[in-house]
């Protein structure tokens, strides 16, 4: 199990003791666990901001193949199971192919793209989406993949075109 344990200089360092036995002996191991449980902490809050966060969220993989969603993205594009999305490609939910292609070349030249398109959900609707992507790249700075983050702005691009309209 688990323990605390205070060291000399007043810290507090969290380890695993292991105890086993041999014919004369009894061995005792401690293994200090503390950054190991600080980056699993880490990463169960960048799981949990990832799903409950409001804007739509995705992962793809480096093909451009989604791999992980969030309940937002699932209800912003009209499924109901993740598992109706992993597995297809980006282009599937973007309405044009040509907006599907500007998006991937601005992220293949800058790492991120940031702007509008219009998307298309399971139903075939559309929506004017309003994102920020970015390229995901491993330690030694290798690509593996996208992440986006998307909310509907198609009440606001409504506005500014009547307010054009108006001013014309």
């Amino acid at each position: 199990g688990e323990h605390d344990i205070t060291c000399a200089d007043g810290s507090v360092r969290t380890c695993e003791l292991h105890a086993s036995f041999t014919k004369d002996n009894l061995i005792v191991t401690f293994t200090d666990v503390t950054e190991r449980n600080a980056a699993l902490e880490r990463l169960l809050l960048k799981d949990l901001v990832f799903a409950s966060t409001i804007s739509a969220n995705s992962i793809a993989d480096s093909s451009g193949v989604i791999t992980d969603a969030n309940t937002a993205f699932l209800e912003l594009w009209g499924y109901v199971r993740k598992s109706e999305v992993v597995g297809k490609p980006i282009s599937d939910f973007v309405d044009s192919e040509e907006d599907a292609l500007r998006i991937v070349g601005a992220l293949e030249q800058d790492d991120e793209w940031r702007g509008h398109y219009v998307a298309r959900r399971k139903d075939g609707t559309t929506f004017v989406a309003s994102s920020l992507s970015s390229v995901l790249r491993d330690k030694s700075g290798e690509p593996v993949g996208y992440q986006s983050s998307v909310v509907d702005a198609t009440a606001t691009f409504e506005a500014h075109q009547a307010l054009k309209e108006q001013t014309r």
